[in-house]
C-alpha cells in the first residue's frame, strides 16, 4: 500500500508542477482562488469531450463517498438512537458471570450477550420499520448535505474547510480515547463531558479565532482532556471491573499511575 499511494502522491506533484510551468507563461486571472485553478485550466484547455469525461469520474467519486457516509450516519441513527430510544429494545445484556482466574477482577454482571429477537409477526414489523426509518434518515441526511454543500464555498478554501472538520473532531475523540485507556477514574459523564468540550473549543478556534487552521485538533484534545479528568476526580462514581479491563494497566500488563 506504500508503494500505491507513494505513486499517487507523485502523480499528485506531478500535476502540481506542470500548472505552475503553464501558468508561468499563461498568467491566470488574479481573483481566482488556489482551490479552482484545475477547474480553470481544465476548462481553457481540455476538449469538451475530455472535460465531460473527468466530470463524470468526479461525481462518481464523490458519490461513492457520499454514500458510505449517508450509510454509516443512518445505521448510527437507527441502531443507537431508534432502537434503544425509541423502539426500546437493547441487543445486548448482561449474562452470567463465568469463572475467572483469581488474578484478574471479575467482571461486573458478566460478559455482554446478545439478545435474541421478537419472532414472528412481531420480528417482521420491527424490520419493516427500521426500513422505513432508514429511508426517511437517508432523504434527511441527503438533503442536509446538499444544504451544506451549496453554502460550502462561504467557509473558506477545500484544503481549510477538510482540515477544520477532520481537527475538529480528531482532537476530541483521541481525548476520550486517553481518557479510557489511562484514566481509572474516568466514567462515561466526564468523558462525554470532555467530548463535547473539546468540540466546542475545536469550533471556536477553527471558526472564530485567528489561529491557523492546522490547530484545533490540539486545543480540542487539551480541553478534552482537562474537562474529563477534572470532572473524573471530582465526581464519586468509578468504572465498572468491566470497563477497567480496557484500561492501559490491563491491556498491556503493566503498573501505570492511577490518575
Amino acid at each position: 500500500n506504500a508503494a500505491g499511494d507513494a505513486l499517487w502522491m507523485f502523480g499528485l506533484s506531478f500535476v502540481g508542477l506542470a500548472l505552475l510551468a503553464y501558468f508561468n507563461h499563461h498568467p491566470q486571472p488574479p481573483d481566482l482562488a488556489p482551490d479552482k485553478i484545475l477547474p480553470y485550466f481544465m476548462s481553457q484547455v481540455f476538449p469538451s469531450g475530455a472535460v465531460g469525461l473527468v466530470i463524470a469520474a468526479i461525481l462518481a467519486a464523490s458519490l461513492s463517498s457520499i454514500d458510505s457516509a449517508i450509510n454509516s450516519c443512518t445505521s448510527v441513527l437507527v441502531i443507537d438512537v431508534y432502537q434503544r430510544l425509541v423502539a426500546d429494545r437493547f441487543l445486548c445484556s448482561r449474562g452470567p458471570t463465568p469463572a475467572r482466574s483469581h488474578s484478574a477482577p471479575p467482571l461486573r454482571g458478566g460478559p455482554l450477550r446478545r439478545l435474541p429477537r421478537a419472532a414472528g409477526a412481531s420480528a417482521a414489523r420491527d424490520a419493516r420499520q427500521e426500513v422505513f426509518v432508514s429511508r426517511i434518515a437517508t432523504v434527511a441526511f441527503g438533503m442536509l448535505g446538499t444544504l451544506l454543500a451549496t453554502n460550502v464555498s462561504r467557509i473558506g478554501t477545500l484544503l481549510e474547510i477538510a482540515n477544520k472538520l477532520i481537527n475538529a473532531f480528531a482532537g476530541p475523540l483521541f481525548g476520550i480515547y486517553l481518557l479510557a485507556m489511562f484514566s481509572r477514574k474516568a466514567t462515561a459523564l466526564p468523558a462525554l463531558a470532555g467530548g463535547v468540550a473539546g468540540s466546542v473549543t475545536s469550533y471556536v478556534v477553527a471558526y472564530h479565532s485567528p489561529i491557523g487552521f492546522m490547530w484545533p485538533s490540539t486545543f480540542g484534545l487539551a480541553a478534552t482532556l482537562a474537562v474529563g479528568w477534572t470532572l473524573a476526580w471530582l465526581t464519586p462514581a468509578r468504572p465498572s471491573a468491566a470497563a477497567l479491563q480496557l484500561t492501559w494497566k490491563a491491556v498491556v500488563g503493566v503498573d501505570t499511575v492511577s490518575v
